[in-house]
């Protein structure tokens, strides 16, 4: 219970910082948000919208968990919240499996390598759907590895469905498959003919899909027959055959996962070899565990870095396992030793280059003026000072750990480095890309510069979600063509609209002169302009024509 306890504490002090010291940042968070919240104003729980617009991108829970979390921590911190309570949960199951798998020491060492491993660390502090994703799928096999040693198997087979259904209704189908296939894969292999005899593997799917079902066919029902097309075309088949977005080729995450896998990545490949050649069922389906959710998504066009956290506990179980081998080697301390070099140089790496694109003005006077212009101009000073120190002395106490084999306390010192590098980068770095990443400072420009009662629009959709969340509107009307700007114009109306600047440089020389520039902004690589129409004369002329000269009224 007492190292249970020190896992949750130090992952909650790794992601407090975060959570407490920025705002929500553009495009996935304020968009999330925004939905709940419009779930709550149109008290239609069922289908999603974004700007009174059917929203099909996403299924209903994790809006669901947001509405509840903000009557706990408010509007800004909802949708976050219910991500880092979701990491605090797969950290829980996480060290009870290893526990009951593995043994006590390495179910420990495993949560710790996964609550400081970068993505990890990461998507535990941004409000997405990925972590709550993770969690449904750990739950669904933590239970299916439930009802393989207890005596009420088919209420832990229930449940294990169950969290796929769950896990579906957060993320789309990919739950389902992930799980099932982890479960399926592992039964061939432990089972061979056996596997006949497992029901479950007919009747789980189906009751998964009936709970999905539950949801799904009211919602079509409300949402049309275009809410259904987009969901089963777009969503579904396009995401896994022909993606429009995030398409990469099949060995992307073969250089990408050692990079956020870090600083455990030299951990990998001495685990899954030893898991290997130890031919026991715990260790093997660990194995299992990750390379099918790794081949999976190899397979599916789109990819992105966050779609392998689901793998993330069973790799940081079996890394946790081979740290534990490795400390019980009489001559184990050249590993150790190489691993840790490997973890501090990337720690400090992270430090001190830029963390975004949106950090560019600090690269550029850096490279412009030298080495001391980056502490210079990041204001930084004695902090990064008293941070290298810091780092320096961890890295050698860790160093003389490992050379002496001291497997547990090298990696004690790593996860002492990745609290630093944690603490050290939100209230520095962290904080001035707030004013970037986040839309809070640009509207809060746009809510001074509009005049009472005026109208504001956007253009294009570039930023639904983050304006109305920041503006508190539901609904901000969005303009598609610049023959709108005439039809405005002849109705006399006077009004402000968002662009994004390309967008507004790519407007024909009649709409521009007759839009006048009252903000610029910044949110990441996207720069804002916020512009006043005001129609002139010759817009109403053609209007008061159509509806022929006034006659005065007889007296």
């Amino acid at each position: 219970m007492q190292r249970h306890l020190i896992v949750l504490g130090l992952l909650l002090s790794i992601s407090l910082p975060t959570f407490l010291c920025r705002n929500l940042w553009n495009p996935d968070e304020p968009r999330y948000a925004q939905v709940a919240s419009e779930m709550t104003i149109r008290s239609d729980y069922l289908v999603p919208h974004l700007n009174r617009e059917v929203y099909p991108e996403k299924p209903p829970v994790f809006f669901w968990l947001i509405i509840a979390a903000k009557k706990i921590f408010g509007r800004e911190y909802a949708s976050r919240a219910v991500s880092l309570l979701a990491a605090l949960l797969v950290a829980s199951l996480t060290y009870l499996m290893g526990q009951r798998l593995l043994g006590e020491e390495e179910g420990f060492l495993g949560a710790l390598v996964l609550i400081t491993s970068g993505m990890f660390v990461v998507l535990a502090q941004v409000g997405n759907m990925d972590t709550l994703l993770t969690l449904f799928v750990t739950l669904a096999l933590f239970c299916f590895l439930e009802s393989q040693s207890r005596k009420k198997r088919g209420r832990w087979l229930v449940l294990s469905y169950l969290f796929m259904a769950l896990g579906t209704l957060t993320k789309g189908p990919v739950a389902l498959a992930l799980a099932y296939l982890v479960i399926l894969v592992w039964l061939i292999y432990s089972r061979g003919k056996g596997i006949f005899k497992e029901r479950h593997l007919l009747w789980g799917p189906l009751f998964a899909l009936f709970i999905v079902g539950l949801w799904f066919a009211p919602a079509c029902l409300k949402g049309g027959s275009q809410y259904f097309q987009v969901i089963m075309k777009k969503q579904i088949a396009g995401r896994a055959m022909d993606t429009w977005s995030h398409r990469q080729p099949f060995f992307y995450y073969l250089i990408v996962f050692p990079l956020v896998f870090l600083p455990w990545s030299g951990l990998v490949p001495g685990a899954l070899k030893s898991a290997w050649k130890s031919r026991k069922d715990p260790e093997l389906f660990l194995l299992v565990w990750a390379l099918v959710i790794f081949v999976f998504f190899s397979i599916i066009s789109s990819k992105r870095e966050r779609y392998l956290l689901p793998l993330y506990p069973a790799a940081s179980l079996l890394a946790g396992r081979w740290l534990v081998e490795l400390s019980r080697r009489r001559k184990g301390a050249l590993s150790p030793f190489l691993f840790f070099i490997l973890a501090s140089i990337c720690v400090c790496a992270l430090y001190f280059l830029p963390l975004d694109a949106a950090v560019r003005p600090i690269e550029k006077y850096f490279r412009s003026e030298g080495g001391y212009a980056l502490i210079k101009a990041t204001g930084l000073g004695v902090q990064v000072l008293a941070i290298a120190v810091a780092a320096l002395g961890l890295s050698i106490a860790g160093i003389r750990a490992s050379r002496r084999g001291m497997v547990r306390a090298a990696a004690c010192y790593v996860v002492a480095l990745i609290i630093l590098f944690s603490y050290s980068t939100n209230f520095t770095v962290l904080k001035r890309l707030d004013k970037i990443k986040s839309f809070r400072s640009f509207t809060e420009e746009v809510k001074a510069k509009l005049n009472p009662g005026e109208e504001l629009k956007l253009w294009r959709r570039w930023f639904s979600g983050a304006v109305n969340l920041y503006m508190g509107e539901g609904f901000i009307e969005t303009l598609y063509e610049e023959f709108q700007f005439e039809h405005f114009g002849q109705a006399g109306r006077s009004f402000s609209v968002v662009f994004a600047k390309k967008d507004f440089n790519e407007l024909g020389e009649y709409s521009k002169a007759r839009l006048k520039i009252l903000a610029r902004g910044k949110n990441g690589n996207l720069d804002l302009v916020l512009v006043r129409f005001t129609p002139r004369k010759s817009d109403l002329l053609p209007a008061l024509i159509k509806r022929g000269a006034r006659t005065r009224p007889d007296t």
